[in-house]
Formats: C-alpha cells, structure tokens, sequence
C-alpha cells in the first residue's frame, strides 16, 4: 500500500503527523507508539533514498570488496609512527586516511547496517603488551584522602 506524498527527501515526522490524521483510528497513540511509526517512516524513507541513488549509478548491487591497505614507500602497518619524520608521519596519515575512506560503510549505502554487532574469537598468540602493569609502590590505598584533592 503506497503512502501519500513519501519520496527519498519527504521529513519523517510530517509523514508521521499526515497518517495519524488520515487514520486516526488505527495509529491512535493508544494503540501504536509515535516512535515505533517514526522508526518505520525512516527506514521506508531509507529504502527509497538508497533505490533512487542505486537508479542514478550512485550504489552498485554488491559492496566493494575491501581493500588491504597499501603500504606506502617505507610504511606498512607494523612501522612505529612514534619514530617517523613529521613528512613521513604525514603520508602514512594520509594513506591510512585512503584506506578508511574506501572502506567506509555509511547510511544509504547497500553494505550499510545500523548497530552491528561482531564477536570477537580468542587471539591465537599470546600478547603481554598490558599485562606487566606497573604500580607505583610509593602509593598506598590507605594513604589517599578524597578531601585533600584541589579543583
């Protein structure tokens, strides 16, 4: 069933008020929540926002596949920026930067997916990089008095 007036540029919450008023006894706020009819209008309005690009060229059927990043002349992903020149902080910057953008998913795009979730497996090697905590053994628990802090 079509609704009136919902292109990919209508406002979701005019959409909403004109069907409420149109059908005031099956949209009542006693019977269907605002948000739940706010929600449905903008992932309708979504849908058509992501056909009309897709019939202008503007999305493929398929996402990208993602790409690996390219390391730079002197860069790759293990290099330490801590130890680079600024020129040479820049282009790895700058190719990191590349990398993000063409593996960006954003809303409207067909890849798209809102609040996506992702488990994690357990690392195959073992990484100490913050195990060894260190504890200044000068501090005590016993010693600290929230009254003597200054704000």
């Amino acid at each position: 069933m079509p609704v009136r007036g919902l292109t990919s540029r209508s406002s979701a919450g005019q959409i909403v008020d004109a069907l409420i008023t149109r059908h005031p006894n099956h949209l009542s706020p006693k019977i269907v929540k605002r948000s739940q009819l706010n929600k449905l209008v903008t992932k309708m309005i979504d849908k058509l926002t992501s056909s009309a690009m897709r019939e202008r060229g503007g999305i493929t059927a398929a996402p990208p596949p993602i790409k690996s990043a390219q390391p730079a002349a002197g860069f790759d992903g293990d290099t330490n920026l801590n130890k680079l020149s600024h020129e040479e902080i820049v282009k790895a910057k700058g190719v990191m930067n590349e990398t993000f953008v063409e593996n960006q998913v954003k809303p409207g795009d067909a890849a798209f997916q809102y609040d996506k979730r992702v488990e994690f497996k357990q690392p195959a090697a073992a990484s100490e990089w913050d195990d060894d905590l260190e504890v200044d053994s000068d501090l005590d628990s016993d010693d600290f008095d929230p009254d003597d802090l200054v704000f």
